[in-house]
C-alpha cells in the first residue's frame, strides 16, 4: 500500500487529493476507498546567469553586454540585476534588462578589471545568483582608413587594409549621437584588404566604424 509520487515545479504550491482503494480476495471481493490530501510546498530556486566570457575593449570606446538569466520557478518571477564595480571603470547597468555599458576613459590605465554581476528574484525567500567576469582594457590603436567601394543597390560596402594577426570589429549605429554601437562583423587580419558589405534597404542613414585590436 505504499504510495510514491515524485513532485515537480508545476505542483507547488498546491493541494491535491489522492483516492486509495483496497480490495480483498474474498468471494465476492469487498473493497473500501479513502481519500488523502497532499499539500505540496513551494521551494524557491535561484535564477542563473548564463556564461560570461572575458571581454576586451579599447580605452575611449564603449562595450555593451546583455546579461541573460533563467529562473525555473513557476509561476514566473520578476528578476533584478545589480553590479559590483570596485574598479575605476565607468559602468552603467539597466537593472530590468541586464544591459551593461562599460566605458573606460581614455586616460585609464590598461589592464584587466573584474566585475561581479548578480541577479535576484522576488520569491520567498529572495534568491540571488552572482557571476564574475573580466574586461581587458587596452590602449586605443591607430585609425583604420575605410574606403567606400562599389556595391549592389541597397547595399553598403567598404574596404580597409589589415595587419596580420590584428582583430577587427565592425560596428554600426543609425544615430551618430547615440551611445551604443552594434557589432555587425568581425575578422582577423591577414595582411590583405578586408571587405565588409551589408544590406541597408531603405534606411536613410547609418554610420560605421572599425575597431582594431593589436595582436
Amino acid at each position: 500500500g505504499e504510495i510514491s509520487w515524485l513532485t515537480g515545479e508545476i505542483h507547488g504550491p498546491g493541494r491535491f487529493t489522492i483516492p486509495v482503494t483496497v480490495t480483498d480476495g474474498g468471494n465476492p471481493a469487498k473493497s473500501s476507498t479513502a481519500t488523502y490530501g497532499v499539500r505540496v510546498g513551494e521551494v524557491n530556486q535561484p535564477p542563473v546567469i548564463g556564461s560570461l566570457p572575458d571581454q576586451t575593449v579599447a580605452a575611449g570606446a564603449t562595450l555593451r553586454i546583455v546579461m541573460r538569466a533563467v529562473d525555473i520557478d513557476l509561476p514566473a518571477q520578476g528578476l533584478q540585476f545589480s553590479l559590483d564595480n570596485s574598479s575605476p571603470v565607468r559602468v552603467a547597468l539597466d537593472p530590468e534588462t541586464g544591459e551593461v555599458l562599460i566605458s573606460p576613459d581614455l586616460d585609464l590605465e590598461p589592464g584587466v578589471y573584474r566585475f561581479v554581476v548578480s541577479v535576484s528574484d522576488d520569491g520567498t525567500p529572495v534568491m540571488t545568483f552572482s557571476r564574475e567576469f573580466a574586461v581587458n582594457v587596452i590602449l586605443p590603436t591607430e585609425e583604420v582608413e575605410l574606403e567606400i567601394v562599389s556595391s549592389l543597390p541597397g547595399e553598403m560596402a567598404f574596404e580597409w587594409a589589415t595587419v596580420i594577426g590584428a582583430q577587427y570589429t565592425v560596428q554600426s549605429i543609425e544615430n551618430i549621437g547615440g551611445k551604443v554601437w552594434e557589432n555587425v562583423g568581425a575578422l582577423t587580419g591577414d595582411g590583405a584588404r578586408a571587405r565588409f558589405s551589408e544590406e541597408i534597404g531603405e534606411i536613410e542613414q547609418r554610420f560605421y566604424r572599425v575597431i582594431k585590436l593589436n595582436p
